[in-house]
């Protein structure tokens, strides 16, 4: 406070003035300056600063206005911000936990909101640690960051390409021990920064200084740090959104991070009972390996606004069981469309014992002596080997691969036979074929040591070449033309070894995509491995009497499984055969294992009705072996009939059998 008094002169030369009269003077001239200073005021609209009191004066004070410094609190408003927590609730079957688990925090931000006010209320309560409200959502959730620990500053970068953030904390922040501590206290941090849009690393500070080394376990972080660099704190699946507590409405956008076998994420929607609301699949970006991102819609309908969880998961190739699983609890918000009724899969037992048998009596399509002519096919006295496969076109015709002269063979449904292609034997010796549309795909081995097939497509009409690429197969098989494609395995001929459960045919395979569905030959790097037969049944031993064939329908329906019975002293499996023409059923080929005259075989249809019941037929049917064939290339079955290849003494012929209908 300022005082304002007289004070008298020296005593001398001037005389002293009355002190009423200097009073008076002074009042005056305090009444101008008062009066003035408020005209301008006035004129200018000038208040009194927020916080600054002004106190009245009377003309006989002798105090001047006292001045009170501000005392209003800052203005602030609410905020959310994505803060990463520990939790060891995720059931993770390839890595320990406690892994990172994303909350949603309400915070209180001062205003102006800017980004480093929010970063700095994310950090500081990542800090904190989780809340009463956070652990009631996700049980067991834990920080790693140490009690004591404070953010001295914050500060973002965005002048370049990556944004960055530099946070600045005490020594407390590196207190304590242990690797795995230290190296999710940093993971917490990291990932909470980034979480904002657009920033991409942290550069960490201690008391203001960079830091080098961090803690007593020696963590180098002399450089920014990324997400990258703490994938280890990471569940294989982990969901970022929605967030635990949050509201979904249909149709909710689930998305995270997932190191997942062939990139492939699952995720379910699941009521608090554990019931099934919707069900589906996405693929990551990256995955069998690394770390990738993913996203996809799912839908679901409720009635009213209902707890559920989002399950992000992968099923085990071992067993089907759920593994690697990452649970979010959310509300779903009443509205939306229901996902479709998803089948059941069906199964059924198949006794051939059972069945009655109808004879087949077949009509020859195919009669052709051996021989290098147009119309001919060749044999190789010495071994006693005819033609190796063939396959059959929409169109009726056969196609063989004439082994013993290295050529294509076209048999029109009218008899007339042409030779599509010849194959220079010291190029490419041809191993195997399927047709697919108009278009003929050959497999066949060249000189390579490394890659030794190749793969040949040519034109069933014309012959000519259309494209030749080099293939992953390694080893002699087995060429099937489905309606997803052409594919390749290497089924064993082992008989004892199927019945043994060693050999398996099919689903033990491993099935190479060649070509896609409409004949465009595949390059290596695209070719890709199934493990049972897009598009055709897969079969694999069931016990000791039979086998067990399931079918994958086209499209999303289930798969259907049959479990075929035979007597193994009297039968043994040639092939399995079930395209999606044959909806979603099979076509089993039993006989003898030996078979070097006419002999009988029994092929049994699978297939279910209308009303998903079991719909069986079994044939009988005789077929004439007289030179060496292999026998899983000897049948096909498409568009409604079975075809048998037979040789003869003389020649071969290729047998239909219409059993559709």
């Amino acid at each position: 406070m300022t005082t304002l008094t007289t004070e008298r002169p020296p005593q001398g030369n001037k005389p002293n003035r009355p002190p009423g009269k200097w009073l008076a003077v002074a009042t005056v001239l305090l009444a101008v300056i008062l009066g003035v200073t408020a005209y301008w005021a006035g004129r200018r609209g000038d208040v009194p600063a927020p916080g600054v009191t002004t106190t009245a004066q009377t003309a006989s004070s002798s105090t001047l206005p006292e001045v009170i410094p501000p005392t209003t609190a800052p203005v602030t408003t609410p905020a959310q911000v994505v803060v990463y927590f520990l939790a060891e609730h995720i059931q993770d079957s390839n890595r320990p936990g406690p892994h990172l688990m994303p909350v949603l925090r309400d915070v209180v931000v001062t205003v102006p909101v800017d980004e480093v006010g929010q970063m700095r209320a994310a950090v500081l309560a990542a800090i904190e640690g989780p809340t009463a409200e956070d652990s009631q959502w996700i049980p067991g959730l834990t920080t790693s960051i140490p009690s004591g620990t404070e953010l001295l500053n914050v500060r973002v970068d965005r002048s370049g390409d990556i944004g960055q953030v530099t946070l600045d904390f005490n020594q407390a922040f590196g207190s304590g021990g242990g690797t795995s501590t230290m190296t999710s206290r940093l993971a917490q941090v990291v990932y909470t920064a980034t979480a904002f849009e657009g920033i991409d690393q942290v550069l960490f500070l201690i008391d203001g200084e960079p830091v080098d080394v961090f803690s007593s376990e020696g963590l180098i972080l002399s450089d920014p740090q990324t997400r990258a660099d703490y994938t280890d704190a990471l569940a294989l699946v982990t969901i970022e959104h929605p967030l635990a507590g949050q509201d979904a409405k249909s149709p909710v956008t689930v998305s995270g991070i997932a190191n997942a076998f062939e990139a492939t994420v699952n995720i379910r929607l699941e009521d608090t009972s554990g019931n099934l609301l919707a069900e589906t699949f996405t693929t990551a970006t990256c995955g069998t390996g690394c770390f990738g991102t993913f996203s996809a819609e799912l839908p679901f309908a409720v009635e009213q606004a209902t707890p559920a969880r989002i399950l992000g998961l992968e099923y085990s190739a071992k067993d089907g069981s759920p593994v690697n699983v990452f649970r979010v609890p959310v509300t779903l918000l009443p509205g939306g469309t229901a996902p479709p009724v998803e089948p059941q899969a069906l199964s059924f037992d198949v006794d051939v014992a059972g069945l009655v048998a109808e004879p087949l009596d077949g009509t020859t399509v195919v009669n052709a002596a051996y021989g290098l002519g147009p119309d001919e096919i060749g044999f190789l006295a010495e071994t006693s080997s005819g033609p190796c496969c063939f396959d059959v076109s929409g169109e009726g015709d056969i196609v063989v691969l004439d082994a013993a002269n290295h050529r294509v063979v076209r048999f029109a449904p009218g008899g007339e036979a042409a030779v599509l292609m010849n194959f220079d034997a010291a190029s490419i010796v041809p191993d195997a074929i399927a047709v697919i549309g108009d278009k003929v795909i050959v497999l066949g081995q060249t000189p390579r040591p490394d890659r030794p097939y190749d793969a040949v497509a040519i034109s069933l009409e014309t012959g000519a070449l259309l494209k030749r690429v080099e293939s992953v197969v390694e080893g002699p098989g087995d060429l099937r033309a489905t309606t997803d494609g052409v594919f390749w395995a290497s089924p064993s001929s082992n008989f004892n070894d199927v019945f043994a459960g060693i050999g398996q045919f099919g689903a033990a395979r491993a099935w190479v995509a060649i070509a896609d569905s409409a004949g465009e030959l595949l390059d290596p790097v695209q070719q890709r491995a199934f493990d049972v037969l897009p598009g055709e049944s897969a079969m694999r031993v069931s016990y000791d009497a039979g086998v067990e064939v399931t079918v994958q329908p086209a499209g999303d329906s289930a798969p259907t499984t049959y479990d075929v019975l035979v007597d193994p002293d009297r039968a043994a499996f040639l092939d399995v055969l079930g395209y999606q023409r044959f909806a979603d059923g099979a076509l089993v080929i039993s006989g003898p294992a030996d078979t070097n005259a006419k002999t009988g075989f029994v092929a049994v249809a699978m297939g279910t009705d209308d009303d998903d019941n079991l719909v069986a037929r079994a044939f009988t049917f005789d077929v004439e072996r007289w030179s060496t064939v292999t026998g899983f290339n000897s049948y096909r079955y498409g568009f409604g009939a079975l075809y048998a290849l037979e040789t003869t003494q003389d020649g071969i012929r290729v047998v239909r059998y219409d059993i559709d209908g």
